[in-house]
């Protein structure tokens, strides 16, 4: 390991996803070994104490091999999530601070690194941010929260909300990946479904209000922005239907979007197959709401079918066909699914 080139980040980087993985499949090796690369043995670690004095100290090369190199902002990094996880974490969070400045730091695989380890152990990434461009921080965060568990959407959250304070927009990303994040793995009830979309939705809009003129939202201008912006005015738009009980509609604007943006095929999706079990609550079925839903239900089933959506409509039709077996509508609705499926 010693004669690796430390001090050669632009080689050292192409190890850095192989070191990973021996970490998660050898741990107690992989901080043995490492413990010694940055101990006095190797390393002249004197990053803790003020920060003025860290900083000038990073000015001077500190952090350098007892024979005077550089050391990688790799193995500093290794060091200071050591030290947080060992009982020291006010020393780990300074040097994790001094790594996220760090003028070598540029590699796209370190940063996601670093942006998992900063929202885990809740650390201010405004220097990460700081060093990295708009579309750069929304591929980073949008990789990041793909692989993390859904236990720490609430550090994302918290993360944001400190970065928002002086990086808007790069807090926005952390927000709508979040809040995607939410979508997916959060199994969200209707009501929740219903608002964390339209969260999620709203998010997206107001980040890209912060890029563009306000007349690029009004009328056809809207079709020259990105198609997730476009996915969220009509979506935005469906959602005030659905809360005018104008299901048609409404199921004609999510067919829309998801056109748009298919990789919210399965939000979707789920907002149709929750909005078909309401029609087993028992509440619902008590009064002539019930009716209503039932009605609104079949103009959507018919609606899928123009629009060639067989798939969303079969998943509909087996909530909605248990609770009124009878209907001449809905036995025929799944005969026309059936035949479409042999085509």
């Amino acid at each position: 390991m010693k004669r690796l080139p430390w001090e050669q980040g632009d080689i050292l980087c192409r190890y850095y996803p192989q070191f990973e993985r021996w970490k998660e499949n050898y741990a107690s090796s992989f901080w043995e070994i490492f413990s010694k690369l940055w101990s006095h043995e190797y390393i002249c670690s004197d990053t803790a104490g003020s920060q003025a004095a860290r900083l000038q100290k990073s000015r001077e090369a500190d952090n350098s091999l007892k024979d005077g190199r550089p050391v990688s902002v790799y193995l500093l990094f290794q060091k200071a999530l050591y030290l947080m996880e060992n009982d020291k974490p006010t020393e780990g969070k300074e040097l994790f601070s001094h790594c996220l400045g760090h003028p070598d730091s540029y590699d796209t695989y370190l940063r996601q690194l670093f942006l998992k380890e900063a929202i885990g152990h809740q650390i201010n990434m405004s220097l990460l941010a700081k060093q990295m461009d708009l579309a750069a921080w929304d591929r980073c965060t949008d990789k990041v929260i793909q692989e993390l568990p859904y236990t720490l959407n609430s550090r994302i959250q918290a993360c944001e909300l400190h970065l928002g304070k002086e990086y808007p927009l790069y807090s926005l990303c952390l927000k709508k990946y979040r809040l995607e994040q939410k979508l997916f793995k959060g199994f969200p009830l209707w009501e929740e479904l219903i608002q964390t979309l339209e969260d999620y939705c709203l998010c997206i809009m107001e980040f890209y209000k912060g890029l563009y003129r306000e007349e690029m939202f009004e009328g056809k201008n809207i079709s020259c922005l990105p198609k997730e912006c476009r996915f969220a005015a009509t979506v935005l738009e469906a959602l005030e239907k659905l809360e005018q009980m104008q299901m048609p509609e409404a199921v004609r604007l999510l067919s829309d979007a998801i056109h748009v943006k298919t990789d919210m095929w399965g939000v979707v999706t789920e907002l149709f197959r929750q909005a078909a079990r309401r029609m087993d609550d028992p509440a619902l079925q008590a009064g002539d709401e019930f009716l209503n839903l039932a009605g609104q239900m079949k103009e959507t089933l018919y609606t899928l079918l123009d629009a060639g959506q067989t798939a969303q409509a079969s998943q509909i039709l087996k909530q909605v066909l248990p609770l009124i077996p009878e209907e001449l509508e809905l036995i025929w609705i799944g005969q026309e699914l059936i035949r479409r499926r042999k085509l």
